[in-house]
C-alpha cells in the first residue's frame, strides 16, 4: 500500500481493518499514514452496518478486497472465525458494493484453494479447487461468492 498510496495523490486510499493477530498498522510506514490521500478505519467485515459507515464517510469507487483470517494452524483451531470472516465478510462486501454501485471489485484469494502441490508443478485459474483445511476452504468459497457475484449481478 505503502508505494500505491505516495504514487497516485489524486486517489483516497481507506485502509480498512480490524487488527487482529494479522493486522498491524506499523506494516504501514508514516510517510503513508501522514498522507493526505490515506485513511484507516478500525473496521470489521463481518459487521456489515460498520462498512456501511465507512462507505457514506468515504464513498469508494473501487474495492481491492485483501482482508482475511489467515494461517491454516489457526483455522484448525478456530474455523469458525475463518468461515465469518472469508465467507460472510466477503459477502457483506460484496452487498455494499452492489448498495453503492461501486466500478470494481478486486478479490484477493491464496493458492491453498488448490491443494497441495507435488514435484513443484503449478497451479492455473483453470485448476479445480482442492482446499485441505478450514482456511482453504474458507478461501474457495469466498472466490467463488465473488464469482458468483460477477454473473448474477
Amino acid at each position: 500500500m505503502n508505494l500505491y498510496v505516495s504514487r497516485n495523490p489524486d486517489i483516497d486510499f481507506i485502509n480498512l481493518d480490524v487488527l487482529t493477530y494479522a493486522g498491524n498498522l506499523e506494516n504501514v510506514d508514516t510517510e503513508t499514514t501522514n498522507a493526505e490521500n490515506y485513511f484507516f478505519e478500525r473496521v470489521d467485515i463481518r459487521n456489515i452496518e460498520e462498512l456501511r459507515r465507512v462507505y457514506q464517510k468515504y464513498p469508494p469507487t473501487d474495492i481491492i478486497h485483501f482482508a482475511a483470517e489467515t494461517h491454516v494452524d489457526n483455522s484448525i483451531i478456530d474455523p469458525f472465525v475463518f468461515t465469518e470472516t472469508n465467507i460472510l465478510g466477503t459477502q457483506n462486501l460484496l452487498e455494499c458494493h452492489r448498495e453503492f454501485h461501486l466500478r470494481r471489485f478486486h478479490h484477493i484469494s491464496t493458492d491453498e484453494v488448490y491443494g497441495a502441490s507435488y514435484n513443484g508443478e503449478f497451479f492455473t485459474e483453470e485448476a479445480a479447487m482442492n482446499p485441505s483445511s478450514p482456511y482453504s476452504a474458507s478461501k474457495a468459497a469466498s472466490d467463488l461468492l465473488v464469482r458468483a457475484y460477477g454473473i448474477t449481478f
